[in-house]
């Protein structure tokens, strides 16, 4: 089954063809534009870029959301793997502390 990943970050569709042995994944097509992340959980933004991605692709879409959680910051926080809070009034169970 063909599957697309929403991601064009090649090590990111590696990690997913081992977690998922079975499926042919494919990436994104180069240039498509990401969605806005505006949901109030990693879950949250993972089904945003799925919608995302399978309206794009018009196929069967994967996608997740990956941060830290920053205590230290002065509350519980998601922080993009771009550096910097996201979203500043995340719960203590979306960060499992």
């Amino acid at each position: 089954m063909r599957l697309t990943l929403a991601t064009h970050n090649e090590h990111k569709l590696n990690e997913f063809a081992r977690l998922l042995p079975g499926y042919d994944l494919v990436a994104l097509p180069p240039g498509s534009v990401a969605p806005v992340e505006d949901g109030d959980s990693f879950a949250a933004n993972a089904l945003i870029k799925a919608r995302a991605g399978a309206a794009i692709s018009g196929s069967a879409t994967v996608a997740d959301d990956s941060g830290i959680c920053v205590q230290s910051l002065g509350a519980p926080r998601e922080s993009s793997p771009h550096g910097g809070p996201v979203r500043v009034a995340m719960t203590r169970q979306t960060c499992n502390y």
